[in-house]
C-alpha cells in the first residue's frame, strides 16, 4: 500500500504541474458554475426519524456533508436514512431509528472538529459516513485527505465500538450535470485519486466497510430506458430524491452482505 500511496501522491503533484497554466481558467470556471447553481437548503424533516417495524428496533447514525444532510430534498424519510431503513426492513421486518448529524460544505477535517463532538452518545447499530465532495472541490491534497479520514474513522470507532461503520462511495463528480467538460475532467480525476487514497483504511478497523467502487451514472441509466442523466441530480450537483434512494439501498445491501 505504501508504494500505491507514493504513486498516488506523485501523480497528484505531477497533475498539478502539468495543468498549472490552466489553473486560473479552472478557478474562474468553478466560480462561474457555483454562481449558476441554486442554493438549496438541507432536509429539515425527520432529522431524527423512525421507520416502525418488529422489535428490537435498530439505530443508525448518519454523519457527513451535503449528501448526508439531504440537500435537494426536504425529508430524510425520502432520502438515504429512509431508504436504508426500508431496505433493511424488507429483509427481516425490523424497524429502524435514525439520527442525522451533517452539514453542507463540510470537509473531513470540519466533520472531525465540529460534528463528531456533538454526535449523540447513544448506542448505534450502524454508522454511515458520507464525505469527499467538498474535499474534491477544494482540492485537498491526497495525504491530507487520508489523514483527515483516518482521524474521523478512528474517532467514530472509539465512540461507537460496537457499531457497523459504512463509508459511502465518493460522489460521481465526473458525471455532474452542472459541470462543463473541463471541470468534469479536472475534478473527476481528483475525486478518483481521493477515492483510491483511502482504499485500505477501513481494513485497519473491525466491522468497518467502504463502498470503494467508482460510481458511474451510466450504470444506473442502463437499468432504465426512461431516465436521463439530469434525473439523478436536484441542481446539477447534489443528488435528487432518486439518487438518495439508490445510495440508501446500496449502503443497506453492503451491510446485508457483511452481517
Amino acid at each position: 500500500m505504501k508504494v500505491k500511496l507514493i504513486l498516488i501522491y506523485l501523480g497528484f503533484i505531477l497533475r498539478l504541474v502539468l495543468i498549472l497554466p490552466l489553473i486560473p481558467y479552472i478557478y474562474w470556471l468553478g466560480k462561474k458554475v457555483k454562481k449558476s447553481i441554486p442554493d438549496l437548503p438541507e432536509a429539515h424533516l425527520n432529522i431524527t426519524g423512525t421507520l416502525p417495524g418488529k422489535n428490537p428496533i435498530r439505530n443508525a447514525l448518519l454523519v457527513g456533508e451535503s449528501s448526508i444532510a439531504g440537500v435537494g430534498i426536504t425529508d430524510h424519510a425520502e432520502g438515504i436514512p429512509g431508504e436504508f431503513a426500508k431496505t433493511l426492513k424488507e429483509r427481516d421486518g425490523k424497524g429502524l431509528r435514525w439520527h442525522v448529524v451533517a452539514k453542507s460544505g463540510y470537509k473531513a477535517v470540519d466533520v472531525a472538529e465540529h460534528l463528531l463532538p456533538i454526535c449523540p452518545s447513544s448506542k448505534f447499530d450502524f454508522t454511515i459516513l458520507g464525505l469527499g465532495g467538498n474535499d474534491t472541490f477544494q482540492m485537498t491534497a491526497p495525504w491530507k485527505w487520508r489523514s483527515h479520514m483516518m482521524n474521523v474513522i478512528q474517532q467514530l470507532r472509539l465512540k461507537y465500538p460496537d457499531s457497523c461503520l459504512i463509508v459511502c462511495a465518493m460522489p460521481p463528480i465526473a458525471d455532474f450535470a452542472a459541470f462543463p467538460l473541463t471541470l468534469k475532467w479536472f475534478l473527476g480525476g481528483h475525486v478518483n485519486l481521493l477515492r483510491k487514497t483511502i482504499d485500505d483504511i477501513p481494513q485497519k478497523f473491525t466491522n468497518t466497510y467502504y463502498l470503494h467502487e467508482k460510481v458511474k451514472i451510466k450504470n444506473w441509466l442502463a437499468e432504465s430506458n426512461s431516465l436521463v442523466p439530469s434525473d439523478f441530480f436536484s441542481d446539477g450537483v447534489h443528488p435528487s430524491k432518486l439518487t438518495y434512494q439508490i445510495i440508501g439501498r446500496e449502503v443497506a445491501y453492503k451491510i446485508m452482505n457483511k452481517i
